[in-house]
């Protein structure tokens, strides 16, 4: 039909043909009695001058119990008339069916008694990137474990053809890890400054790990994004680590925003019993994400539906959870903004309290835009999305506690302050009240003069 997308589909069962250099993705998968199961899928690239634009290798290397009339592999793509459901498995299918001739684009009968156990294809795509699924269906009337190979290539996107469609490259990924570390050499330099400041107070040490952990992260992701275009299997250990120090640093970043909010460091003291509350709370939250993220990397429901990770019920869950925690924030901002009295902490809380805000719209925002671009570019539009706005709240936040040069509302360098000295007693917060009246008033006149010279 004219306008539709060329698909080539040849070679279909060559037991002849050998990979001479190539690392295999290996797996098992159990086959329910004549019924069929996705085994993977892949987002290939297009090409409209017609071009080989994807290639697909699947072996079959073992099967228990082997039995008469063994298995059919068949490829299929993302098409309605192609792919009838979005189910892990379908139930009640024959391998005589005549549907199989309409929605398969290719397909093969597996006997190993035979030395049939191949099915090898190319692809070409001329409109968009589309995704492809791999399924295999029982024909012997009982439930098999199956043992297989399967690779799957982009073979004109370079020393990257490992990569699927729908991941994030290399090339953004090592824009934010420079970004990332110019943002972690900037913290440290000021955690280290000769000053009066107090360069290591609890506030900058806790910016200071949380910049350190989203460099940390940024840096294994690119890593195994790397070790996956070269290879063609996931690191888990790399990909672990990559979310562990996400979460952290995204944990240290709320945590601030949290205490900033109840006025810690500029209205009032900071204690450790405030850091632990805020931990109850953002730290559960964080460990939902988390899971989600895993879940939507390894479950087996991602080898058959093309849907976004939080388009689920479960994404929906971890949203309300996120616009629930932005709720809390905001409470915290207004109560602290209305009991405050000095004119220039209640226009920070006004309009830096409402930037940095942003953070917790990550996710809402991700789910957003994903809904607005095509399903595969849904996972690098988040990644940018997310990693832009949380590079920009920590810059402003580097620059904000900069020593020297903080912004007057912050209290954190002040001696003759009480109320900032991280784990202070309320008998010396009564002590500053009655017997250094002076010296805080003495403390607002000096923010006027800064404002007055334009340093905040």
């Amino acid at each position: 039909m004219c306008g539709r997308r060329v698909t080539l589909l040849a070679v279909l069962g060559l037991a002849s043909l050998q990979w001479s250099d190539s690392l295999w993705l290996h797996g098992e998968k159990r086959v329910p009695a004549n019924s069929a199961v996705f085994v993977a899928k892949f987002c290939y690239d297009f090409d409209r001058a017609a071009n080989n634009t994807g290639e697909m290798n699947f072996v079959l290397k073992g099967v228990s119990p082997i039995g008469k009339n063994d298995l059919k592999v068949f490829l299929l793509d993302d098409e309605p008339g192609s792919y009838p459901s979005t189910r892990s498995t379908w139930w009640g299918i024959s391998c005589d069916d005549p549907k199989l001739k309409t929605i398969a684009k290719a397909s093969a009968d597996m006997d190993l008694a035979r030395k049939k156990n191949r099915l090898h294809s190319f692809i070409v795509e001329r409109i968009r990137s589309r995704y492809w699924f791999v399924a295999v269906l029982d024909c012997s009337g009982q439930d098999r474990m199956i043992e297989y190979d399967l690779r799957m290539l982009n073979i004109e996107q370079g020393w990257m053809q490992e990569l699927s469609m729908d991941r994030c490259g290399v090339f953004p990924l090592t824009i934010f890890l420079g970004v990332y570390l110019a943002t972690a050499l900037l913290q440290v330099n000021a955690l280290f400054l000769q000053s009066t400041a107090k360069t290591k107070h609890p506030l900058r040490l806790i910016l200071t790990f949380g910049v350190c952990a989203a460099l940390w992260g940024m840096g294994f992701f690119t890593v195994d994004t790397v070790w996956y275009a070269m290879s063609g299997e996931n690191n888990f250990l790399l990909y672990l680590a990559s979310k562990l120090f996400k979460v952290w640093s995204k944990f240290t970043l709320l945590l601030i925003l949290v205490l900033l909010s109840k006025g810690r460091c500029i209205s009032s003291d900071l204690e450790i019993r405030h850091a632990v509350q805020g931990a109850s709370i953002i730290l559960p939250f964080l460990i939902a994400c988390l899971g989600l993220e895993l879940w939507g990397e390894y479950d087996e429901s991602r080898t058959y539906t093309t849907n976004f990770v939080y388009d689920t019920w479960v994404g929906g869950l971890i949203t309300m959870l996120d616009l629930a925690l932005l709720g809390y924030y905001v409470s915290n901002l207004l109560n602290t903004y209305r009991a405050e009295s000095v004119r220039e902490k209640k226009l920070f809380y006004k309009t830096w309290g409402l930037v940095y805000s942003s953070a917790f719209l990550t996710i809402p925002t991700a789910i957003l835009v994903g809904h607005f671009v095509a399903p595969w570019v849904q996972v690098r539009v988040t990644i940018i999305v997310n990693n832009t706005i949380h590079v920009v709240l920590l810059g402003l936040l580097v620059a904000g506690l900069w020593p020297e040069r903080t912004q007057p509302v912050f209290c954190i360098d002040n001696k003759n302050v009480a109320a900032c000295t991280f784990g202070a007693k309320s008998g010396n917060l009564l002590e500053m009240t009655e017997g250094k009246q002076g010296d805080y008033q003495e403390f607002s006149l000096e923010e006027d003069s800064m404002l007055a010279k334009g340093n905040i």
